[in-house]
């Protein structure tokens, strides 16, 4: 039988269920809410102490090891409300308001910071892409039917790309966002957005008014380390740094981390420029 609410994350991988100790212990300093974990049934035989930081443990049969095991079991939750988190989040507030507004909408997702740029047919471009790492969801029909169609949808454009020997990872349609998008905008879901501060992201441009209340990224430790914030209006500049009006946050831009783009600008001899003027914009 389901329980209210709770959080749930899914990884079936060693590094990945450590990786997921670490933000439920921050979890556990902001909530008393139930913790979950779906994870590969080889890893369930009682020898591994770190599952003892759940309060339930759900095994997988046969999972791929990807992505795939997130999307193709999203939906077993024990939970009637469910905040399902990625490993790579730590939780910094009061995140109890997210459970709230799930008397009022069945999904809730923050914008994705940064993008994929796919063209699916028949989305509008002016339809949003969430960012599935935060995700607050309750158990209904309507909502195991949009996690079936994501399940299909991703599992199409998986196939197809595997075929054509295509990138079946980080990017492309094969990632999970796109074809979230997709069974997003064709299933009849009532659907909300989550404000910045319930996922911080370290990627492209976004922005958080209040304290944050869950950070998301490889950065997520040094965004951390500034808080708590003592001043409002806080703008994230994309991905370079939050600035306050008596405080900053330093978070490094793509330009500075991602090696393929610095290689490339670097012999062209622009590298230096181009970070120069990106630091710049407002």
């Amino acid at each position: 039988m389901s329980k209210s609410a709770g959080i749930l994350y899914i990884a079936t991988e060693q590094p990945f269920i450590s990786e997921a100790v670490e933000s439920v212990k921050t979890v556990r300093r902001h909530s008393d809410l139930p913790i979950a974990l779906l994870t590969d049934a080889s890893l369930t035989d009682g020898n591994n102490t770190e599952l003892e930081q759940f309060d339930e443990v759900i095994p997988i049969e046969d999972p791929y090891f990807d992505l795939r095991d997130k999307i193709y079991n999203i939906g077993k939750t024990p939970f009637n409300k469910t905040l399902y988190l990625d490993g790579d989040t730590i939780v910094v507030g009061n995140i109890d308001p997210v459970f709230d507004l799930l008397d009022r909408v069945d999904i809730a997702a923050a914008h994705a910071t940064c993008r994929y740029h796919n063209k699916i047919d028949p989305v509008p471009d002016v339809f949003p892409e969430l960012c599935t790492a935060v995700l607050a969801y309750k158990s209904n029909n309507k909502i195991l039917n949009i996690f079936d169609k994501w399940e299909r949808i991703h599992s199409i454009h998986h196939n197809r790309m595997k075929k054509k020997g295509g990138d079946l990872g980080r990017f492309g349609t094969a990632h999970g966002q796109p074809p979230f998008r997709e069974a997003l905008y064709s299933s009849d879901v009532s659907f909300s957005i989550l404000p910045s501060e319930y996922n911080l992201q370290q990627d492209g441009r976004g922005y958080v008014y209040e304290t944050p209340k869950i950070l998301h990224g490889g950065l997520r430790h040094e965004m951390a380390n500034h808080l708590p914030l003592s001043e409002k209006k806080v703008v994230f500049t994309g991905g370079q740094e939050i600035n306050l009006i008596k405080k900053k946050i330093p978070i490094l831009s793509p330009i500075a981390t991602n090696e393929t783009i610095k290689n490339v600008a670097s012999n062209l001899g622009i590298y230096d420029k181009l970070k120069k003027i990106y630091f710049k914009l407002p």
